[in-house]
């Protein structure tokens, strides 16, 4: 909610006045809502940075980063060169940071720059790993090669960089890189290697999606390859996902990712399985938190193939399934439902979930 911006602004103008605590709150804000930098906010900007690099520079570099443009990054650019802090460490994560909004505005006022620290092996490995990241976002193929470079280096953050750089473009070389990224024993690399697969809905990429999704041993690693196999959508992929969903010995945790990753992106993978797994939880006490998990799922997301499933928590005994049952119907309001939440709402003995579906029908 951006209706705060304005004061946020005021806080900047005025922040020596101001708590400590309150200018940070301040700053966090309009990174988060990302407003128009207008001169004002500009100026109010550069000049704790320069002022109170110390204090608050992290902050300010953050906001940016979000915001900023072409003379944004040449002041960016040029501070990092002349920053000095007295704190050694604290100077450091300050160049980092800076590096990581360089990244993001990837202007090409900053090439030169960012090819420079990109190259120095003296350089932090975060900073040149921002560096090279940042120029592969501008898009011009010459950097390539220097992104293979990268991926054979023994550091994995800058493997990782590689990858994240490599998503740019959509070239047989860098897709060569990108499949060698699912390889890698850093998870973060194989993360990236998965959006990248995501952003450019890479078929070739499927078996390795579906390995990840079978084995990967980190957690986040294999949800993400669940929701690449969502996006690419191919027989062999979902008839995996179709029946790990359906297997009772499976992990609570990776049916339950199957069924959000699914429902995020493409229903019709489960059409088959959705009622009958997810309604079978619903009358089996011994699946009470599947259940649970289940319906906070479905409750996320508006579709319509959820109607039954939604009068089913409705009707239970279980006080958590039957609020779940109304979180359902709050998100997508199914027609048949509306008499069982009405029955609900009339229910003095129901506390206060009567209270809670009087309001949904309001």
């Amino acid at each position: 909610d951006a209706q705060l911006t304005e004061a946020a602004v005021a806080v900047l103008g005025d922040y020596e006045s101001r708590q400590r605590t309150l200018v940070k709150a301040a700053l966090s804000y309009l990174a988060a809502v990302k407003p128009e930098l207008t001169p004002t906010l500009n100026e109010a900007l550069q000049k704790m940075l320069t002022q109170d690099t110390a204090e608050y520079g992290a902050e300010t570099v953050s906001v940016l980063g979000e915001i900023g443009g072409d003379e944004e990054a040449a002041f960016l650019a040029t501070d990092f060169d002349s920053l000095t802090i007295d704190d050694a460490k604290q100077e450091l994560i300050l160049k980092q940071t800076i590096m990581a909004a360089l990244e993001k505005l990837h202007s090409e006022n900053t090439r030169t720059f960012l090819l420079e620290r990109a190259q120095d092996e003296n350089e932090n490995i975060y900073v040149r790993a921002s560096a090279v990241a940042g120029l592969a976002q501008m898009g011009n193929p010459d950097i390539v090669p220097l992104l293979a470079d990268f991926f054979e280096q023994p550091e994995p953050q800058l493997r990782e960089a590689a990858i994240r750089g490599a998503a740019s473009f959509n070239t047989d070389e860098t897709k060569k890189l990108i499949l060698q990224g699912f390889k890698d024993s850093y998870y973060k690399v194989r993360l990236e290697a998965l959006k990248t697969a995501q952003k450019h809905k890479m078929q070739e990429a499927a078996s390795y999606v579906l390995y990840r999704a079978k084995y990967d041993p980190t957690d986040a690693v294999r949800f993400a390859a669940i929701e690449t196999l969502v996006i690419l959508n191919t027989t062999e992929g979902n008839t995996w996902l179709a029946e790990t969903f359906r297997d009772s010995k499976k992990s609570e945790k990776l049916r339950v990712a199957i069924l959000s990753a699914v429902l995020k992106y493409n229903s019709a993978a489960l059409a088959a399985d959705l009622n009958t797994v997810v309604l079978a939880s619903v009358t089996n006490n011994k699946q009470k938190k599947l259940r649970y998990e289940f319906g906070k799922e479905i409750a996320k997301i508006e579709n319509t193939a959820t109607a039954e499933i939604c009068k089913a928590f409705l009707q239970s005994d279980d006080t958590l399934t039957k609020s779940i049952g109304l979180d359902m119907f709050k998100t997508n309001a199914p027609a048949d439902a509306r008499a069982l939440v009405e029955a609900i709402a009339q229910d003095e003995k129901q506390g206060a979930l009567q209270r809670r579906a009087q309001r949904l029908l309001e």
